[in-house]
């Protein structure tokens, strides 16, 4: 039964000392604010701990009221702190636990003189501010640390009184190991905290520098994010052979939608458009209304960029017709392909976006425009570049705004040559 008391108690103490630690900390709370909050609750509940023993063992030393009532006014501060935390008001902890020991400490110095060595507490109290204020608040910080450091000085070199080692010990030896050995403590956790506060910044810094490349490589291709996360910004840059596929969604605006509903399709939609140029490896340049526009060929070189956006091109034709028929709506999708040289950079230097240029991008686009429903149309320049690879059938000479009579071709899908 003692044993079983025992595994009880000492989950319970656990607990205990980490609501005691974690006093003033919500859901809100950053991650190094949690350290800065654990570390003042440290510091109060360690400097009461020590009040306290002093306390006890106070009796049975000789009788010394100054140092009797100092550390019954160190056990009141640290109660004092933690209610605050509990309390939620972080600053006025921070200004009771920097402020109120400097005072303590150094009325206990003038009271009993310097050569007692209570003033060394005030080393402690001139790194304690930096560690425990709010980035807001460092003036404040600044400020208190700097009386501790002059507080610290003045006492060391301007107390008049001159003690033998045998008078200290006589007078007050107890008190004298006592604030050695609480001194060593604080020192100790003061560093203990330093590392953790900053190993916890670092580790902030870490996941947003990990977040903003994850972004970064969301929106551009992936050549182009990490020269721009190397600090590398390239101008913009020619390519000769690429190929660029326009595709339009028909029948979103004319179904019976609200704008909020179209716009959810369209999510929807694109979403799996996502997935499929991941699977054929091409880039995604971007989306405007309801066209979806990709690349092959950039900024990464492929021999295949064609075949690559025709297949590509197809799988999103049967994408869009299986949205279609899960949600009962009649939607088509339009697709042109046009290869050819280009221009392609990076534009702006906030909310950048990666785009193309030239007229391989407008004939493309022209594509699209004068395709046809639920079929992929290629210009003459993309059926050479997939000839023996996919069968496309001639849709004859179409005007194509800006470029005149075009000869333009339909795929059909796999097959052994072409049919022209």
């Amino acid at each position: 039964m003692a044993a079983e008391g025992e595994g009880t108690s000492a989950p319970g103490r656990r607990a205990l000392w980490r609501r005691l630690l974690r006093l003033g900390v919500t859901a809100s709370t950053t991650a190094t604010e949690v350290q800065r909050i654990i570390f003042v609750n440290t510091i109060a509940l360690v400097a009461g701990a020590t009040s306290l023993f002093n306390l006890l063992v106070a009796p049975a030393l000789p009788w010394n009221p100054p140092v009797v009532l100092g550390n019954a006014f160190g056990l009141t501060v640290g109660l004092v702190v933690l209610a605050l935390h509990r309390a939620g008001r972080l600053l006025a902890a921070a200004m009771v636990i920097s402020i109120v020991p400097i005072c303590v400490v150094g009325l206990a110095s003038v009271v009993n003189g310097a050569a007692l060595g209570a003033q060394q507490f005030l080393l402690v109290s001139a790194v304690v501010p930096f560690l425990i204020f709010p980035r807001q608040s460092r003036y404040a910080a600044l400020a208190i640390a700097l009386v501790a450091a002059l507080c610290f000085i003045g006492l060391t070199y301007l107390d008049a009184r001159q003690l033998s080692d045998a008078e200290i010990m006589a007078r007050n030896g107890h008190q004298l190991r006592i604030d050695s050995v609480s001194i060593a403590v604080l020192i100790t956790v003061i560093g203990f905290f330093m590392r953790r506060i900053i190993m916890t910044g670092d580790a902030g810094v870490e996941a947003a520098r990990l977040r903003a490349e994850a972004l970064v490589h969301n929106v551009l291709p992936a050549a182009v994010a990490e020269a721009l996360i190397a600090d590398d910004r390239q101008p913009a840059r020619r390519y000769l052979e690429t190929s660029v596929l326009f595709a339009s969604v028909d029948g979103v605006a004319s179904a019976t939608l609200s704008a909020r509903a179209q716009i959810d399709l369209l999510s929807a939609l694109f979403s799996e458009f996502d997935a499929a140029c991941r699977r054929h490896d091409v880039e995604k340049i971007k989306s405007f209304g309801d066209v979806y526009m990709i690349a092959a060929g950039v900024p990464t070189p492929t021999r295949d960029h064609a075949e690559r956006l025709v297949r590509v091109g197809l799988e999103l034709i049967e994408i869009t017709r299986a949205v279609a028929r899960a949600r009962g709506l009649a939607l088509s999708l339009r697709v042109g392909i046009h290869s050819g040289p280009l221009v392609a950079g990076i534009i702006g230097t906030r909310r950048f976006v990666f785009d193309l240029w030239g007229d391989t991008v407008n004939t493309a686009q022209r594509m699209q425009a004068h395709g046809v429903a639920d079929a992929v149309q290629i210009s003459a320049a993309s059926r050479e570049q997939v000839s023996g690879a996919l069968a496309c059938q001639a849709r004859g000479t179409v005007e194509i705004k800006g470029k005149g009579p075009m000869p333009t071709y339909l795929v059909l899908g796999s097959g052994e040559g072409a049919r022209a």
